[in-house]
C-alpha cells in the first residue's frame, strides 16, 4: 500500500508547539519512506516522523528534515505490527510570512510478503516442520 498525507505548518510554527498529524497505517512492514519538500520552504520549514514516544525519522536525535524543493527518499524494513499503528508527523515553520505544506509518503507490504521476501523465516519454518513432521507451506 502506498499512503501520502499532507501536514501543513503555519508561518511561525514554533519547534517547541509543532503541527502534529496522525498517519494511521496498516499493519505490516514500512519498506519505502519519503518527505517531499516544496520549492520555496528554503530550509525553513522541519519535519520529524515519531511513533509513540520515540523518533522514528531522521534516527539523529532532535534532527530534523529541511530543504528547498527536495525529495527525501530511502528504503526502509521497519516491522509495524503493534500498536499505536500511526505515526505522529511533526511540522514546524520558523517562516515569518509563509505557511508551507509537507509531503509524507509510506509504502507497507504486509508481515508475510515481507518474511516471504527476506527468506530466512520460510527456510525456517519449513525446517522446523520437517523436524517435526509437519507439513508447512
Amino acid at each position: 500500500m502506498l499512503y501520502e498525507i499532507d501536514a501543513t505548518a503555519p508561518a511561525n510554527t514554533a519547534a517547541s508547539a509543532p503541527v502534529e498529524v496522525a498517519a494511521r497505517l496498516n499493519k505490516g512492514v514500512i519498506t519505502q519512506v519519503g518527505v517531499q519538500i516544496p520549492q520555496g520552504c528554503m530550509g525553513l520549514a522541519r519535519a520529524q516522523v515519531w511513533r509513540g514516544g520515540h523518533q522514528l525519522w531522521p534516527t539523529t536525535p532532535g534532527a530534523y528534515f529541511k530543504g528547498d524543493g527536495a525529495v527525501i527518499e530511502w528504503p526502509e524494513d521497519y516491522e509495524l505490527t503493534d500498536e499505536p499503528l500511526s505515526l505522529t508527523l511533526r511540522v514546524w515553520n520558523i517562516d515569518d510570512t509563509y505557511n508551507h505544506t509537507l509531503t509524507f509518503r509510506f509504502s507497507t507490504i504486509t508481515l508475510q510478503a515481507a518474511e516471504e521476501g527476506r527468506g530466512i523465516p520460510t527456510i525456517l519454518r519449513r525446517l522446523a516442520g520437517f523436524l517435526l513432521g509437519r507439513s508447512t507451506p
